[in-house]
């Protein structure tokens, strides 16, 4: 079977492949998104702690397959970074680096 090209799905066999953009903190703390599907649009949980990559796998809401069931929807967790912030959100970003033991570069 083929599909036209989509600018925001992937498919492989049945299953559709789906970028989820989250800001850091979402992806920190855990948020609900709405997320479409190809029927209704779903909420879709995110746990606190949730990695960039992270494939967060729907059962049976996309693709029929021959059998009758569905294909699963895999969102692929994104994060989008703000590209300007405000002077207050400034300062509370300094304070969080200030604070954090995190070292994204610990293994170099």
């Amino acid at each position: 079977m083929r599909f036209a090209h989509h600018p925001d799905l992937s498919v492989r066999g049945d299953d559709i492949f789906q970028d989820l953009d989250l800001a850091p903190w979402e992806a920190l703390l855990g948020v609900k998104v709405k997320n479409s599907t190809l029927g209704e649009p779903i909420a879709l949980t995110v746990p606190p702690g949730t990695a960039a990559g992270t494939h967060l796998r729907v059962r049976g809401q996309d693709l029929p397959r021959e059998d009758g069931n569905r294909g699963d929807l895999f969102a692929v967790v994104q994060l989008s970074m703000p590209t300007a912030v405000g002077p207050d959100e400034q300062v509370l970003w300094e304070k969080i680096a200030a604070l954090s033991t995190f070292n994204p570069r610990r293994s170099l």
